[in-house]
């Protein structure tokens, strides 16, 4: 119940008591003027100021609605809105501890500005809030209409404005303290827009603020504000102003930082041009006793400030901002600049630094010509696989390089070539590296690391192996390859593990490769049977596929060979044997035989099958022989083995082919 409609009761019901005591003024005691006074008092009490305390699961709207002026409201938690908070009232809002975060909740598909407090709220408070993500056309985090507010020890983050200012701030008389400005974004003043008077952003930061138009963090349009003791880091816009656009008439930016600020895309036409930091209109303007280091107003005027309105910039210093026109300063107007200090490049003159009109006044200020950094760029990002190398071209201006002054900040023992500008690093393992260029400084340019990123990935390493088929015992050997799938080099001394299967169980192995990256396993102690072979490799350097094969031993069953008949004549010469098992004696028909008949030291290979051949007086098992005229005239060596693995044994014989028949038509047969 409102104050006044309690006192007013109070005071009928004091006069109503009054009126009693005319008729009764016995029954008036001074104890009971106390229990009147006591009631009064109660009820006084119950509209003093109060502290809510709220955690996510309430409602911050219903909180504030059923506050009275000058509550405080604790806020502790993350809170996801689905619609603005509205302040209507004098209230204290903050964060219990380690701050409370407002931010719209994930399924809020609609644009949702954080606060709107409105011109009826004075005197309003918002301390230890984290105000993220809001999104609106104008003042996506607070739209703030009233007097004499306070925003202090905030974050204000990734808020978007499609038109102007994550906070617009229209009332007189506000302060902004101790707060924290990044990532925010608005066609106009990507962080704050101030259209009240007399407001002040006091100790405060601004980083990677941008404005698609001007005032990449700040625009101020109106009178006596106050910036003071804040630092500005890469904030940008196009038109003007990376950082700060001052319009309006007596505003001041004192004891502050100005860091890499910059302009980017500007179209030509548009209105508002230059300041990679600060650009001014503004009547009156005072900037007094701030740095400017490294801000950027690429084909404009004013790196650091471009000042168009009256104003005041005094000790100050300027340090490695560029423009088109006035590296340092752009002045066209009736200003004063007096008692900064500039500290100018070897090749550049105090005009290039400071670009100012005749009616400019300028007096006391240093010029100081210093050394520049070197520069150094890379051509390429280095990225290569383990066993290789990489490359890259270095690109200096002013100093030189020398090899010994380029290092792998983490490989010490990295083998480095440096030829013709043409860098090349290898012999690391992989991961992540920092190469590291130094340059050796000259007259006009002071030494400067540049360091570039080196990742070595793992190679990919392909095994290979046949499969093999060899008889029991026997001194063959298996072999695998490993090369790189790249290069298709082979890979030496890599170490592969072999589990050789015997049914399902297996015995280990490790084989190593060669210079030609060929490894050998022996298949001697290998029994009869189908051995299941699976190959792998570990290696911090390759990716390796696992390879599965198998060795086939067979048990040979031993032929005999016996000459049946050698005989040579005018036609050519004839060879024949019986092939039989060794055990048993018996011919064995269907057997493939290979004959070598050599000339010297070569030889012709033919292949037959021995078969049944029904003789005059009995039948011959494992019969085979050729008749031929193919070769010289002369004796030629004969060499006769089984074709396939499953059978051993061997013969040697020979032919003669007389003159007669060597000038014949050549033939062979198989008889």
């Amino acid at each position: 119940m409102n104050k006044k409609i309690l006192l007013i009761l109070i005071l009928l019901s004091i006069f109503t008591v009054s009126n009693v005591s005319a008729v009764n003024d016995s029954n008036i005691s001074p104890d009971n003027l106390t229990i009147i006074e006591t009631q009064v008092t109660e009820e006084l009490d119950v509209n003093e100021p109060n502290t809510h305390y709220i955690t996510p699961e309430s409602n911050i709207q219903d909180t504030i609605d059923q506050a009275v002026e000058g509550d405080t409201i604790v806020l502790n938690g993350t809170f996801e809105l689905k619609n603005t908070i509205n302040i209507d009232k004098t209230l204290n809002i903050r964060g219990d501890g380690n701050g409370a975060t407002i931010k719209p909740t994930e399924t809020t598909f609609k644009d949702l500005r954080l606060f709107n407090i409105k011109n009826t709220a004075s005197n309003v408070i918002l301390s230890n809030l984290k105000l993220y993500g809001g999104k609106e056309n104008y003042g996506a985090a607070i739209l703030w209409e009233g007097n004499a507010g306070t925003l202090n020890n905030c974050e204000i983050i990734q808020n978007t404005a499609k038109e102007s200012g994550t906070i617009l701030l229209k009332g007189n008389n506000c302060k902004i303290t101790d707060s924290t400005f990044k990532t925010n974004k608005a066609q106009i003043a990507g962080a704050i827009l101030i259209e009240g008077d007399d407001c002040q952003i006091v100790n405060c930061s601004f980083n990677e603020n941008s404005a698609y138009k001007y005032g990449g963090a700040i625009l101020i349009e109106s009178n006596n504000c106050l910036i003071t003791e804040c630092t500005f880091n890469n904030n940008f816009a196009s038109q003007g102003g990376g950082a700060i656009v001052l319009k309006g008439k007596g505003n001041t930016i004192s004891n502050s930082n100005f860091d890499q600020n910059y302009l980017r895309n500007y179209e030509n036409g548009s209105d508002i041009t230059g300041g990679g930091a600060i650009f001014s209109s503004c009547e009156n303007t005072e900037i007094d006793n701030c740095n400017f280091k490294g801000n950027n107003a690429l084909n404009l005027n004013g790196g650091a400030i471009s000042l168009v309105g009256y104003g005041f910039i005094r000790n100050s210093s300027f340090k490695d901002n560029d423009a088109l026109f006035g590296n340092a300063i752009y002045c066209n107007s009736s200003s004063t600049i007096i008692s900064n200090y500039f500290a100018i490049k070897y090749n550049e003159s105090k005009e290039d630094a400071l670009n100012i009109s005749e009616k400019t006044y300028e007096r006391e200020n240093i010029f100081n010509k210093t050394k520049i950094s070197s520069s150094v760029d890379f051509t390429a990002s280095m990225i290569f696989e383990y066993g290789a190398s990489g490359s890259v071209q270095v690109i200096v201006d002013g100093g030189t390089v020398q090899k010994e002054n380029i290092r792998v900040l983490n490989h010490k023992e990295a083998k480095i070539t440096f030829s013709k500008s043409i860098l090349t690093i290898s012999g690391l393992g992989v991961g992540n590296y920092i190469l590291r260029v130094t340059t050796t400084p000259d007259e006009n340019h002071t030494a400067i690391d540049k360091d570039l990123n080196i990742t070595v990935k793992k190679a990919v390493a392909v095994i290979s192996a046949s499969k093999l088929t060899v008889a029991l015992k026997s001194s063959s050997i298996w072999s695998i390859k490993i090369i790189n799938s790249k290069t298709n080099k082979p890979i030496p001394k890599m170490k592969l593990t072999l589990k050789v299967y015997t049914g399902k169980k297996y015995k280990t192995t490790t084989v190593t490769t060669n210079s030609k990256g060929v490894a050998s396993y022996k298949t001697k102690s290998l029994g009869a049977g189908t051995h299941k072979i699976v190959v792998s490799g570990t290696h911090s350097g390759y990716k390796f596929n696992t390879l599965t094969s198998s060795i086939k031993v067979i048990k040979q069953t031993a032929l005999k060979f016996k000459l049946q008949a050698r005989t040579s004549d005018k036609n050519g010469a004839i060879l024949s044997y019986i092939v039989s098992n060794k055990k048993t004696n018996n011919g064995i028909n269907g057997v493939k035989i290979k004959f070598l008949i050599y000339t010297g030291k070569k030889y012709k290979t033919f292949v037959l099958k021995t078969k049944k051949i029904k003789g005059s007086t009995k039948i011959y098992n494992g019969a085979i022989g050729f008749a031929t005229n193919e070769f010289s005239a002369g004796t030629h060596k004969v060499k006769i083995l089984p074709y396939d693995l499953k059978y051993k044994g061997s013969a040697t014989s020979s032919i003669v082919i007389k003159k007669s028949a060597a000038k014949g038509v050549k033939f062979f047969r198989s008889i």
